[in-house]
């Protein structure tokens, strides 16, 4: 797996949020402020790339008619012809079962809701 080149500060936020529903009010206090604490502190992995390995996938990830991901399972990168990608996450997305539309995107509601709960 590829080192990443940011944290991902709003996945953290938006998961913490969504465990915050399961807990009482002091606990899902006490998560956040762990949560923002180790966001705050968080420093980025050493790239697991060399200089040369890193441009080969940013050419690759210039060609429109393939996708780069991670793999579901296993510490590997999964290149996938593009249509079909899209074509299996619209089947997934269908599936009213799991998924539900939203009206609006949660996301900033659930920051705000997190800065306001940090310590500092």
């Amino acid at each position: 797996m590829v080192s990443p080149e940011a944290i991902p500060t709003d996945e953290y936020i938006v998961a913490t949020e969504q465990a915050c529903k399961f807990l009482s009010e002091e606990e899902s206090h006490q998560l956040r402020a762990k949560v923002a604490g180790l966001l705050h502190s968080a420093k980025l992995p050493q790239s697991n790339l060399s200089k040369g390995e890193r441009q080969a996938l940013g050419n690759l990830a210039k060609n429109k008619d393939i996708t780069i991901l991670p793999a579901d399972k296993g510490k590997a990168t999964v290149i996938m012809d593009t249509e079909d990608y899209e074509l299996k996450v619209k089947e997934m997305l269908d599936n009213k079962r799991t998924y539900e539309v939203l009206k609006s995107n949660p996301t900033p509601k659930y920051k705000r809701s997190s800065s306001e709960n940090s310590p500092g």
